[in-house]
C-alpha cells in the first residue's frame, strides 16, 4: 500500500547542519522584536526578501549545473547541449519566478500600507540600505549567508551539480517558496490584532520552521517527478 504523501513530508528527516544554522538564524528575530524592540513589520520584510535569496541561489546553481555536467539533455528524442537547456531554463524560471515574486510582494506590501507602513519596491531593491533600518539590513545579509552555506554544503561538495536534472531544480524552490510567502501574508494581516507583533513573530516564526526544515519538499518533487516520467 502507497504511503500517504502528506506524511512522507514530515517522515523521520534528518536535519543537517544547514538545516541547524537555519534554526538558529530564524530565532534571532524572536530575541530582536521581544527584547530590542524590533518592529514586526520590518522583521515580514526580510522574510518575504527570502524568496529573492532563494531565487538568486537557484539560478546559480541551474547556471553551474549547466556548465559542468558532462551529460546531454533528451529534447524529443533528440541530445541538447546541457548549456543550451540551462540557458533556457534559466531564462523561463526568471520571467515565471520573477513574476511570481513580483506578485507576492505587491500583495505583501499592500497588507503592509494597510499596517500603516509605506514602502516601495523599487526602494527594497534599489535603495535597501536608506529604506531599512541596520538590524534588518544585517538579518538579510545572515539569510543570505545561511543559504549560500546550504549550497555549498549540499550542492557544491558532494558534487550534485554533475548529475541533477536541470528540470527538478528549476522546481525545487517552489514548494518552500509558496509555503513561506503563504504564511508571510497571512502572518501580516494578523498584525491588525498583535499590534507589537511579540506573540506573532513567536508563532510565525516556529510554523515557518516546522515547514520550511522539517517538511521534505524532495520528496515531493522526487514523487512527482517519478509520475511525470511514467505517464510519458
Amino acid at each position: 500500500m502507497q504511503e500517504n504523501l502528506f506524511f512522507k513530508l514530515f517522515k523521520n528527516k534528518k536535519l543537517t547542519a544547514t538545516n541547524y544554522l537555519f534554526i538558529a538564524i530564524n530565532l534571532i528575530p524572536i530575541w530582536g522584536v521581544w527584547f530590542k524592540n524590533w518592529d514586526a513589520r520590518i522583521i515580514f520584510i526580510i522574510f518575504c526578501l527570502e524568496t529573492v535569496i532563494i531565487g538568486l541561489y537557484n539560478i546559480l546553481k541551474i547556471f553551474t549545473a549547466s556548465i559542468f555536467s558532462n551529460k546531454n539533455e533528451i529534447v524529443n528524442n533528440s541530445k541538447v547541449p546541457k548549456l543550451a537547456v540551462g540557458l533556457f531554463i534559466i531564462a523561463f524560471f526568471i520571467f515565471h519566478f520573477g513574476l511570481f515574486v513580483f506578485v507576492q510582494m505587491k500583495i505583501f506590501l499592500g497588507v503592509l500600507s494597510m499596517n500603516k507602513m509605506h514602502i516601495e519596491m523599487y526602494d527594497l531593491f534599489f535603495n535597501l540600505r536608506s529604506t531599512l533600518p541596520r538590524y534588518a539590513q544585517l538579518l538579510l545579509l545572515l539569510f543570505f549567508i545561511s543559504y549560500g552555506f546550504g549550497v555549498i554544503k549540499e550542492f557544491v561538495i558532494p558534487k550534485q551539480f554533475k548529475t541533477v536534472r536541470l528540470e527538478k531544480l528549476m522546481l525545487e524552490p517552489y514548494g518552500r517558496i509558496i509555503t513561506q510567502q503563504l504564511v508571510v501574508i497571512i502572518g501580516t494581516f494578523t498584525l491588525f490584532i498583535n499590534k507589537d507583533g511579540k506573540i506573532l513573530i513567536l508563532i510565525f516564526v516556529l510554523v515557518k520552521l516546522y515547514f520550511e526544515v522539517f517538511m521534505d519538499y524532495k520528496v515531493f518533487l522526487k514523487d512527482s517527478y517519478k509520475n511525470n516520467t511514467t505517464s510519458l
